[in-house]
């Protein structure tokens, strides 16, 4: 019986250093995983989509990360390779801060970005709240608009654009 007992306290502890190294491996923050939603990725959804409906924004960051009291969005882009985070992803990290802030009444002190070789802790500041309010309000004003123009020259993108069926500006 004393050997069962063991082996499982070993298993255990294995199982826990295990679980921390593939934390690191996976460049999450220290603390507890609340929620994650890596689907497609290997693994299950597990956390609820962050609704804040007055401002029209929802949205299930990959990782949410309990750090003291605070819970840090983390958005993983496995693929991605550069020497300083894309503007488009740092507006996306930002905007699960607010949708965090907005859905727990606590703002997270920051948010982590996870490219395929860097790691990125970005600060959640009031600057960068506007800042998402900012996006948001000019995404909603464009809904609107009658006309709006495409914004880039790139085929690639271009060619995976959601809506291209329905584009009469798509590129060749």
């Amino acid at each position: 019986m004393v050997w069962l007992a063991v082996m499982c306290v070993g298993a255990g502890v294995a199982l826990l250093l295990w679980g921390e190294r593939a934390r690191r491996n996976a460049g999450l923050p220290a603390g507890r995983v609340v929620g994650r939603d890596m689907a497609g990725r290997c693994e299950q959804t597990s956390s609820p989509l962050l609704v804040a409906a007055h401002l029209g924004l929802s949205g299930r960051p990959d990782y949410v990360v309990r750090v003291g009291r605070a819970e840090v969005p983390v958005e993983v882009k496995p693929h991605r390779r550069a020497g300083r985070p894309y503007e488009s992803d740092m507006i996306q990290l930002m905007a699960y801060c607010l949708l965090l802030e907005e859905t727990t009444g606590m703002p997270p002190p920051y948010g982590t970005l996870v490219y395929a070789h860097a790691r990125w802790d970005v600060p959640y500041t009031p600057e960068s709240r506007r800042e998402v309010l900012s996006v948001v309000a000019e995404a909603r004003a464009a809904l609107g608009a009658p006309d709006v123009p495409r914004s880039h020259n790139h085929p690639a993108r271009c060619r995976a654009c959601q809506v291209r069926h329905a584009c009469d500006e798509a590129l060749a």
